[in-house]
């Protein structure tokens, strides 16, 4: 990861939370077509920069930086820098995005209680993100970094069907 930008913007900024609200909405918005745009060498920068002075974007530090990615020739690298900086974000902040995976909705209870235990676990704040998925019968499934706790009624039942396929053969 080289996140020297996304850093950079990190500790020059005067309000994070701005930043990266403004960062995550240009993200979204960027498509193809933009990035092509500004990666165009017959393209002024000067013209590229007026463009972005067009931008109704009330945080003036994105915008400077959008003119620096510019100058640095570097604008194609904007969906990683803003990945980084959100990186850097949730760890200043000890913020763990989790991903449950779930056959219907939990009550406010049940979240909490999940919540709860995976934050002693893990020592950080932990911030849910429910995904329903019907096929899963019941249980839960839980992903975060590179680990997946997999407590689902189909993967107990995948399970046993391979105990019962080793014990036949």
């Amino acid at each position: 990861m080289n996140n020297t930008y996304a850093q950079i913007l990190f500790d020059t900024v005067d309000n994070i939370n701005d930043c990266a609200y403004t960062l995550l909405l240009l993200d979204q918005a960027f498509d193809k077509s933009i990035y092509q745009f500004f990666a165009a060498e017959t393209i002024l920068k000067e013209e590229k920069k007026s463009i972005i002075d067009t931008l109704d974007l009330q945080n003036h530090y994105v915008k400077n930086f959008l003119k620096v990615l510019i100058d640095d020739k570097q604008f194609n690298k904007f969906h990683q820098i803003v990945k980084d900086f959100e990186d850097i974000y949730l760890e200043y902040y000890n913020i763990l995005p989790i991903n449950i995976e779930i056959a219907h909705n939990l009550e406010s209870s049940q979240l909490d209680e999940i919540i709860k235990q995976l934050e002693t676990q893990t020592g950080k704040n932990v911030i849910i993100k429910q995904i329903i998925n019907p096929q899963l019968i019941g249980g839960i499934k839980i992903n975060y970094h590179d680990k997946v706790i997999d407590n689902t009624i189909v993967n107990k039942l995948k399970k046993l069907e391979k105990v019962i396929k080793k014990e036949v053969m």
